[in-house]
């Protein structure tokens, strides 16, 4: 009798996101509430010029688009869920790819600004006149998170039916799920193609629109032109935009939920971070635990509110992960030239992108220098001691197993069979 097991019967994450379902997520990703705000700050960096607005938006969904391709190399060589964290993993060192989970759940500001954003707008018409409670922004922002977490612990086709209805942001968002896509090698580069496509495409109309009913001067000085293009292109209906904006910001912050919040169950499983929470519920193949980590993080700071600084201090450190993502394509190219590669970016466009987010990361460190970004690396200081005590050196606080042991049989969890595949 043959002792070998079936992939199917393997205690692991469920293969459940198509062609189509992995379109709407990535798509989700991708449209947070962003087109409804930013088109005046790039507006006014294009000194105010409708067709250097309308070149800067081509010019964003070109190297977007050009960031998938060295995306879709690293996805269809590297079957691993993690994205980034995966890649400069087997790129450079584990400790360095440890930084990106420690940085996105302890400090979720995109997480945290979205459920925001969204509170803001869902409770400003029962304020007529005056700003609603910080309280109850804060109150509403934290029941959302809540019930979203809820969903993507349900189950991941409900996130993912959800996510179709709220939204149509993250363009490398399927690399986080990869292990839960159905033939992956195929389907994300299909899927994040043809979402670059399609919102390159709706930004680009969108602006057009804002354009045809919208003076320079309105544009100008309005920091939310979707509001001024709706007292005047709908009228009565304007209440439409305030509840557009609620339900992408929503469904931004579900499709990150379900994609994004699989990093630190990623980095759990090798070790790097406590086991419970790299274990997936028994009944459900679902990293719930992990989930409710990120979700707790992310409580935390829409509790504490003051988190304006945080984004203008971590900011350059995305672009830093993002130019040495990029430039592990070459570097997994020459450590693991076996790796079956179904696609193969042309070399360019990763150095070029390189030199691009390098680009990124200096200028602001040159033109605004600020003490501030020296937290930064005071906090991914405090991430590399955890590293080397936790990981490297394997201390184990006293009574952790047994802390594990209970809350495995607590909240239904087990470790999944998972081994690295390459």
């Amino acid at each position: 009798m043959s002792t070998e097991i079936n992939a199917e019967d393997k205690f692991t994450t469920r293969r459940s996101i198509g062609m189509f379902s992995g379109v709407f997520v990535a798509s989700g990703v991708v449209i947070g509430s962003g087109i409804f705000v930013s088109p005046h700050g790039v507006f006014a960096a294009a000194n105010y010029s409708v067709g250097v607005t309308l070149i800067i938006w081509l010019f964003g969904g070109l190297i977007a688009m050009l960031s998938t391709l060295c995306y879709c190399e690293l996805a269809t060589s590297i079957p691993e869920s993690g994205s980034d964290y995966t890649y400069l993993t087997y790129a450079y060192h584990p400790a360095l790819a440890f930084l990106i989970p420690w940085m996105n759940t302890l400090l979720p500001t995109a997480d945290s600004i979205l459920m925001l954003t969204f509170a803001r707008y869902a409770t400003e018409p029962f304020f007529v006149g005056s700003q609603p409670p910080e309280e109850s922004v804060k109150l509403v922002a934290i029941c959302l998170l809540l019930f979203t977490t809820a969903i993507n612990v349900l189950s991941d086709k409900l996130a993912v039916r959800v996510q179709v209805m709220w939204s149509y942001e993250g363009w490398n968002a399927l690399c986080s799920v990869t292990e839960e896509v159905k033939n992956p090698g195929k389907t994300i580069p299909r899927a994040t193609v043809a979402t670059i496509g399609l919102v390159t495409i709706v930004y680009l109309m969108i602006n057009c629109a804002y354009f045809s009913v919208l003076s320079v001067d309105e544009m100008a000085s309005s920091k939310i032109v979707a509001l001024p293009f709706a007292s005047k292109a709908m009228g009565g209906a304007s209440w439409i935009v305030p509840l557009t904006v609620c339900l992408c910001t929503a469904g931004s912050y579900s499709a990150g939920v379900l994609t994004f919040g699989r990093g630190s169950y990623v980095a759990a499983r090798r070790g790097h971070f406590p086991q419970i929470f790299g274990m997936l519920h028994v009944h459900k193949h679902i990293p719930s635990t992990a989930l409710a980590l990120n979700c707790m993080g992310a409580i935390m700071l829409i509790s504490i509110g003051q988190f304006s600084t945080l984004i203008d201090t971590f900011g350059f450190v995305n672009w830093t992960f993002k130019a040495l993502s990029t430039l592990a394509v070459l570097i997994i190219r020459k450590r693991l030239p076996e790796l079956n590669r179904p696609y193969k970016v042309p070399i360019i466009i990763p150095v070029f992108l390189f030199f691009l987010s390098f680009f990124f990361v200096v200028v602001p460190l040159i033109n605004n220098p600020h003490f501030l970004y020296f937290y930064a690396l005071a906090f991914f200081a405090v991430g590399l001691l955890y590293y080397f005590l936790f990981v490297h050196k394997g201390y184990k606080i006293p009574g952790s197993e047994r802390t594990t042991r209970f809350l495995q049989k607590l909240l239904q969890v087990a470790p999944c069979e998972w081994e690295n595949t390459i």
